[in-house]
């Protein structure tokens, strides 16, 4: 008796061969989270400075100094290329850095150097608008790497962690002045005054007034407490809990109150020692495992920490 053989459906066949071809690709190509964290990993390092007043001067920082040992660091313990280390100036006469003024829609401009005496192109003053800047940041940062498929991972010192921050919060919010998106993976905010500064009276400029406790600008911030990039941002908080002597009194290390560095939704780390005054954070290089205060911190002292953050 002849036995006979069903053959498989000409569907099941095509459903089997599309399943062993799925199968494959999984086993051949990482999967997108894999990748989106190999790309974060080998993105450029963007540093905002922070607040600069100087009365009847031209206000300007010089970012070599200013992030000279943060510099140091990236290039030397966290791989990352000199060239991809990338501080953003926007003051008329910051010296040093990358200018971003004037960034906007159509602007394509090569990444270089400015001459480290005036701006290239508008440049600010104090009394610009916080949003302003930021909006000047956000077109550069999709100017130069979103639309070019690329990442930026971003450290804000002070005032630049407010400038980051209004950023992202801005472009989620879909504000026609911004761009559709940016690609920022990671911010690490240092002695930002996210609810304003201890000074709560300070007039003198825009940009002091909009970081004076119960400013609009603040309260706007407050809205979103971790703004996200178009494929998500963890969010790290630096700050210092502890006092010094001065004089027959004690004043807190860092001009910062504690609670305003870390008000974000994200990862809060608090040094008690050292105590950081609020510029020392940028300085500290060392590489001991002493540091006291957040679990997170591991002993770590604040720029082997930030290291450690965007790694």
């Amino acid at each position: 008796m002849r036995t006979s053989r069903r053959r498989p459906a000409a569907g099941a066949v095509a459903l089997l061969l599309l399943f062993s071809l799925l199968s494959l690709s999984d086993q051949l190509s990482p999967s997108r989270s894999t990748a989106a964290a190999a790309a974060a990993s080998r993105a450029p390092v963007m540093l905002v400075h922070g607040y600069n007043n100087r009365p009847g001067g031209c206000q300007g920082i010089n970012l070599d100094t200013y992030w000279g040992n943060a510099t140091t660091q990236l290039t030397s313990r966290a791989g990352v290329a000199p060239a991809d280390v990338i501080p953003v100036s926007y003051y008329s006469c910051d010296r040093g850095g990358v200018d971003i003024t004037g960034s906007g829609p159509g602007t394509n401009y090569p990444v270089t150097k400015t001459s480290g005496i005036q701006k290239l192109r508008a440049g600010h003053s104090s009394d610009t608008p916080i949003t302003r800047i930021a909006q000047d940041l956000a077109w550069f940062i999709h100017n130069q790497f979103t639309r070019k498929g690329r990442p930026v991972r971003a450290v804000g010192h002070s005032m630049g962690g407010l400038v980051i921050r209004e950023a992202l919060r801005r472009v989620q919010a879909g504000d026609p002045r911004f761009p559709g998106k940016i690609d920022v993976p990671v911010v690490l905010t240092i002695s930002t005054p996210h609810k304003g500064w201890a000074d709560t009276s300070c007039k003198e400029t825009t940009q002091c007034a909009e970081m004076t406790p119960g400013s609009r600008f603040l309260a706007n911030l407050q809205k979103n407490r971790a703004p996200q990039g178009v494929r998500g941002t963890k969010w790290w908080a630096m700050a210092t809990r502890g006092e010094l002597i001065s004089g027959l009194s004690t004043v807190p290390c860092d001009a910062i109150p504690t609670g305003s560095a870390t008000a974000v939704a994200g990862v809060r780390v608090v040094y008690t020692d050292p105590c950081y005054r609020h510029s020392a954070y940028l300085h500290d290089d060392s590489q001991k495992r002493d540091a006291q205060g957040s679990t997170a911190l591991g002993g770590r002292h604040s720029l082997a920490f930030m290291v450690y953050v965007l790694r």
